[in-house]
């Protein structure tokens, strides 16, 4: 009886915990459908105040150059302050059809180009945030797309925590998770720091960008998809030198011997060739992009819609 009661409390306190994250997350929800509102609102009348500006600069225009046209036909010299209505002394030696046509034009001119901004950026497609599980390859991109999408967009601490929990899992959950019930502002600190410190370190993306291309299985003749794959994945290693120091560690030949060993036979006897050509004619050293260059385009010749394929269809020919 005592271990039902127990259980029962323990039910009726995380049924309350449930009702709570519930309460927060239609908050949430709520705040987040307001948000994108008032966004639409704001948007709709920074779009009615450029037009507005636009009407009224072209109206100004248009009274401005007749009164111009009146005094020229009197016979009365123009006053600079006709010329020229927001300067406060006349400009010498500049045609009267620069002075008048010029600001309006550009005002015009900004103002639309404030308006087909705001319009391309209403028809833009909705950005998303990959949820994280752990993979240190993947962390590059996580990290930007919250950021842009999330962190930049909101200045509550609250608002961040939350949704840096709601976009990551597995380990990277659990660190969040741990952070839940500090402060917000310290939380959200205590938590995205260490996500960077785990599974943003550059020493620990290299050994995780290394380890994949050298744990790659062997690709077989003919194998057009494994063997492209492999080639994107060796050019994305290769872009990311230009980022990742550590990732010169590819370079060193026995790294690059390890990788050549994954090709089929025939790719990593053309390798031999052009290695000798490169070495022994040209006097230079082979380099990781040589080799990325090289799968690169073995990839592309298997993968060619004519002659890529030049299994032999034949089976069980009879004499």
């Amino acid at each position: 009886m005592v271990a039902k009661l127990a259980e029962l409390k323990a039910r009726s306190q995380c049924l309350q915990q449930r009702h709570a994250l519930e309460e927060e997350e239609q908050y949430l929800k709520q705040k987040k459908e307001k948000l994108e509102i008032e966004t639409e609102l704001v948007v709709a009348n920074a779009q009615v105040e450029a037009l507005e500006e636009l009407e009224i600069t072209d109206s100004a225009s248009k009274i401005n150059r007749k009164e111009q046209l009146n005094m020229f036909k009197s016979g009365k010299s123009i006053p600079p302050s006709v010329l020229r209505p927001t300067s406060q002394t006349c400009v010498p030696n500049v045609p009267q059809t620069q002075v008048f046509d010029d600001v309006p034009q550009n005002t015009e001119n900004a103002t639309m180009k404030m308006v087909i901004e705001n319009q391309r950026l209403a028809t833009l497609p909705e950005r998303k945030v990959p949820v994280f599980r752990g993979d240190p390859l993947d962390f590059k991109t996580f990290i930007m797309a919250f950021e842009h999408c999330i962190e930049s967009k909101t200045d509550s601490f609250k608002d961040r925590l939350y949704y840096l929990e709601q976009y990551t899992s597995g380990m990277p959950g659990e660190l969040v998770r741990s952070c839940i019930h500090m402060e917000p502002e310290q939380g959200y600190t205590r938590a995205k720091q260490p996500l960077q410190t785990k599974f943003g370190n550059k020493f620990k993306v290299a050994t995780a960008y290394t380890e994949k291309a050298l744990q790659w299985p062997h690709i077989k003749a003919e194998d057009s998809d494994k063997l492209n794959r492999y080639s994107l994945y060796l050019l994305e290693c290769y872009n990311s030198m230009a980022d990742i120091e550590y990732l010169r560690e590819l370079e060193e030949p026995k790294n690059m011997k390890i990788i050549i060993s994954k090709l089929p036979y025939k790719m990593r006897d053309r390798w031999r060739s052009l290695v000798f050509t490169i070495q022994e004619k040209k006097d230079k050293k082979i380099t990781f992009e040589d080799l990325v260059t090289f799968d690169e385009e073995q990839a592309q010749i298997l993968a060619d819609p004519l002659y890529g394929n030049i299994e032999d269809g034949r089976h069980n020919e009879t004499r």
